[in-house]
């Protein structure tokens, strides 16, 4: 379901209590309702990295099927953000979080309507990194 704002409303995708299958890579999360992601339907956040540190204005990288229509991320579960497609990846800029530790999730719509995700992940950030560290 789209929201007046553009954005994909709902909860995350539901994760399949099976392992990989002819028709998915474990992992692939799917929206409530369809059956399978199709074989090689994947999205990632590339970055940041599990438990990488970043700084304030930094550009999330999401990975996705060549035939997405749309990608967003949610941080720290507060809301799906739209990412915008650049140079064969999905980015969205984040700014202005509290230092610590945060959650990242992704999930994007391909061309067929479906809604495929990733796994929550944990990063940290910091608004500046002293230097000499």
């Amino acid at each position: 379901m789209i929201a007046p704002d553009g954005a994909l409303a709902g909860p995350l995708p539901r994760v399949p209590s099976h392992g990989a299958s002819a028709a998915g890579r474990e992992g692939d999360r799917v929206a409530a309702g369809d059956e399978e992601p199709r074989l090689g339907a994947r999205v990632s956040v590339d970055f940041p990295r599990p438990g990488e540190v970043i700084e304030d204005g930094y550009a999330v990288r999401v990975s996705a099927p060549p035939d997405a229509t749309r990608v967003e991320v949610n941080i720290d579960r507060r809301g799906w953000l739209a990412c915008r497609p650049a140079a064969g990846h999905w980015w969205r800029d984040w700014s202005g979080r509290d230092d610590g530790e945060h959650e990242i999730a992704a999930r994007a719509v391909v061309a067929d309507g479906r809604t495929i995700g990733c796994e929550p992940r944990e990063f940290l950030s910091c608004r500046a990194r002293r230097s000499g560290r």
